[in-house]
C-alpha cells in the first residue's frame, strides 16, 4: 500500500464505482477495495449541491441522506484534497480547482488542469506528445518564441548563417529530426513570426536584417535534408531590426510590424505595400495587441508608455506612464471590451499587472501584485470564457528565472479574480495558445497552452470537468471564425466591422483555402560588384 493512500493523500472515486483507487502523488494503485473504504471522503448533495466529510467504513449509498437539507437522494463522491471533483474523471488529472472565496462555484468557474504529457502512461505518453530535441533560438530578444494554428506549431531555430524558423504539423509530434526543412530566407536571426488568422498556410516572420517575410507553408514537413521553403514575398522598409509581427483580427492581409527603427508599419501583404507609419516612440516596441475590431493598437514601449493608435489616421489617441520597472513590458486588449491589461515591473522590480481603461489613460483603475521574480510576465486573454492566463518567463541558464508557472483570473466587473495556477519546476521560454477553433470540445478543452523549454515544445491543455457527454453551450460561445469580415482595402479605406464567428456545437471544419499569391515585385538578386565595376564607378 503506498503511504500517500494511507495517509489519505489521494485522489479517491465514489465505492459505487467499483473502481482502485490511485494516489495522486506517485499513481501507485491500492490493491484493497475495502482497505481503501476506510478513508474519509468528500460528499456533494445532488440537490442542495453543499459538500460535507462522511467516513466511507459503514458506507451505504442506498440509505444516505444530506446533513444540510435530509435529501435522501444518492450522493455525489468528491475528490478530497484538492476541492469538487467531478465523478468519473481520471483522479490523476486533478490539480487544483478554486481556492478565492470570492468565486462562486459556477461550473463554468471550476477549471483545473491537466498536463497532457501526464494524461496516461507518464513516460509513453509524454513521449509521444512532445516536439522533442528541438534547437530553440537562444536570442536575447524578447519573444514568445513559438506561435500556434489548428495545423501547426511555429518554432524560431537556432541555425547558424543566418536565421531559421520551422513550422511543424501537429501530426509530427515526437523527436523531430535536425535536418527538417527550414524557413532560411532572413540573413540575420528570426525575432518572430505570426499565423494569418485566415489562412492556416500563411506565415510572416521578421528578424534582425530589418526585413519582413510571407511564406506559404506546405500539408507536409518534408523529408529531412530536403530543400529550404523559400519566401512568397519580402517586405522592405524597416532601417533596422524588427521585432514583433502581427496580424489584423478583422481585416485579411493585413499585418502589423514593429521595429528597433521606432515605427510601427501596417502593410498589405497581397499587394506588398506599406500602407501607414506608426510614429512617437521614444525607444523600441516592447508589445502589441489590437482592439476588438482592429480599429484601434495598444503598445508598450521600452521609454515606459503606455500608447493607443488609430491605425489610419496614424495619431495617438490616448497615451500614459506605465510600469516604471527597466524590465520587459507587455499588453493584451481584453477583447470586446474597452479595458486592458498590461504586465510588467515596479522601480524595485517587483512584478505587477495594470487594467486600463482604454478611454483614459491617466491612471490603471485596478494594480495588482504578483510577486519578485525576475521572469517576464507573458499576458494571453479569452474572450469567450473572460480568462486572463499569466505564464511567466523563466530561462534554463539563468538560475534566478526559473518560472514554469501559469496563473489565470477571471475578469468580471473591472475586477480580476483568481482562478487557480497551473505550476511546474521546468522553466518556460515562451509561449502561444491554441485559437479556440483548435480545441477539443468533446473533452470540454476550454483553450491549449504551447510551452516552449530548454529544447522541447509541451501542450499543456485547459479542461473543464462535466458529467454530461453533450455539447457545452456556456463553455463554448460562438468563436472567432476563419473568415475575414473585411479586405485590406476596405479596411484601409475606412471601413470597420467585428469579427465573424462559427457555433463549435458540431465541430471546426475549416474550408479550403486559395493558394496565397503575392503581386509584390520580386526583390532583385544583388550581383556581386566586379573590380572593374568598382574602377569605372571611381574614374
Amino acid at each position: 500500500m503506498c503511504k500517500h493512500i494511507l495517509n489519505a493523500q489521494v485522489s479517491i472515486r465514489a465505492p459505487c464505482c467499483k473502481r482502485w483507487f490511485d494516489c495522486a502523488e506517485c499513481h501507485a494503485e491500492a490493491s484493497d477495495h475495502e482497505l481503501a473504504k476506510s478513508i474519509e471522503m468528500v460528499f456533494a448533495c445532488k440537490k442542495c449541491k453543499k459538500c460535507f466529510r462522511k467516513d466511507l467504513e459503514n458506507f451505504d449509498e442506498t440509505d444516505e441522506y444530506c446533513p444540510h437539507c435530509d435529501n435522501h437522494y444518492v450522493l455525489e463522491a468528491k475528490t478530497p484534497s484538492f476541492g469538487i471533483g467531478v465523478e468519473g474523471d481520471d483522479p490523476r488529472l486533478d490539480n487544483r480547482l478554486i481556492k478565492d472565496e470570492r468565486i462562486k462555484q459556477d461550473p463554468k468557474k471550476s477549471i483545473f488542469n491537466q498536463d497532457i504529457t501526464y494524461r496516461m502512461d507518464r513516460i509513453r505518453r509524454k513521449n509521444y506528445l512532445l516536439f522533442q530535441v528541438i534547437p530553440i533560438s537562444s536570442n536575447a530578444w524578447d519573444t514568445n518564441l513559438v506561435k500556434v494554428n489548428p495545423s501547426f506549431v511555429s518554432i524560431n531555430w537556432n541555425a547558424g548563417g543566418g536565421g531559421a524558423f520551422a513550422v511543424i504539423p501537429h501530426k509530427n509530434v515526437g523527436k523531430i529530426h535536425d535536418g527538417i526543412p527550414l524557413y532560411r530566407a532572413h540573413t540575420a536571426p528570426v525575432l518572430d513570426t505570426d499565423f494569418a488568422n485566415f489562412n492556416d498556410n500563411v506565415i510572416a516572420s521578421c528578424g534582425e536584417d530589418s526585413k519582413v517575410m510571407i511564406w506559404t507553408v506546405p500539408e507536409e514537413l518534408g523529408e529531412p535534408e530536403s530543400p529550404d521553403i523559400e519566401p512568397v514575398s519580402k517586405l522592405t522598409g524597416h532601417g533596422r531590426k524588427v521585432g514583433h509581427v502581427l496580424f489584423h483580427p478583422v481585416a485579411d492581409n493585413v499585418l502589423a510590424s514593429s521595429s528597433a527603427d521606432l515605427t510601427i508599419k501596417l502593410w498589405d501583404i497581397e499587394k506588398g505595400v506599406e500602407k501607414q507609419e506608426l510614429k512617437g516612440f521614444l525607444d523600441f516596441v516592447q508589445s502589441m495587441s489590437w482592439n476588438w475590431n482592429g480599429s484601434l493598437m495598444v503598445t508598450t514601449c521600452r521609454d515606459k508608455k503606455l500608447r493607443i493608435f488609430d491605425v489610419r489616421s496614424s495619431k495617438v489617441v490616448q497615451e500614459a506612464a506605465s510600469h516604471q520597472g527597466i524590465k520587459g513590458s507587455r499588453v493584451v486588449w481584453l477583447g470586446d471590451t474597452e479595458r486592458l491589461a498590461t504586465t510588467g515591473f515596479s522601480k524595485m522590480s517587483d512584478r505587477q499587472v495594470y487594467l486600463w481603461d482604454s478611454t483614459q489613460l491617466e491612471k490603471p483603475i485596478k494594480t495588482m501584485m504578483l510577486d519578485t521574480s525576475s521572469g517576464i510576465v507573458m499576458p494571453f486573454y479569452d474572450e469567450d470564457t473572460k480568462i486572463l492566463y499569466l505564464a511567466g518567463k523563466g530561462s534554463v541558464k539563468d538560475v534566478l528565472k526559473t518560472d514554469g508557472n501559469i496563473r489565470y483570473y477571471e475578469f468580471e466587473n473591472d475586477e480580476l479574480f483568481f482562478l487557480s495556477e497551473y505550476k511546474s519546476s521546468e522553466p518556460q521560454r515562451g509561449m502561444a495558445f491554441m485559437p479556440k477553433r483548435g480545441v477539443n470540445v468533446n473533452e470540454c478543452e476550454i483553450t491549449k497552452a504551447y510551452k516552449v523549454t530548454s529544447n522541447c515544445i509541451e501542450p499543456i491543455s485547459f479542461v473543464v470537468p462535466r458529467r454530461s457527454d453533450g455539447f457545452q453551450p456556456d463553455l463554448f460561445p460562438p468563436a472567432l471564425s476563419d473568415e475575414p469580415a473585411l479586405t485590406a482595402d476596405e479596411f484601409f479605406g475606412g471601413k470597420n466591422a467585428n469579427p465573424k464567428t462559427i457555433d463549435l456545437e458540431n465541430g471546426f471544419v475549416a474550408k479550403e483555402k486559395k493558394e496565397f499569391v503575392s503581386s509584390a515585385p520580386k526583390e532583385e538578386e544583388k550581383i556581386p560588384k566586379t573590380e572593374k565595376d568598382v574602377c569605372f564607378k571611381e574614374a
